[in-house]
């Protein structure tokens, strides 16, 4: 559980400190690193939230 917790606080942090919305939170974007913390990754395609009204589908 360390593992999703710890990818869920990165999104988290990321939002609160950068307005950053990750979009794609699944198993695929989250890993474990050796010494079992969750790594969340995937990023390269988070809007700014106060960007994502502007984005188009």
């Amino acid at each position: 559980m360390t593992v999703i917790y710890d990818a869920m606080f990165a999104h988290k942090e990321a939002y609160n400190r950068l307005g950053l919305i990750h979009g794609d939170i699944s198993p695929g974007n989250i890993k474990m690193t050796r010494d079992r913390r969750g790594l969340l990754l995937g990023w390269d395609r988070s809007p700014l939230y106060k960007d994502a009204g502007k984005l188009s589908s």
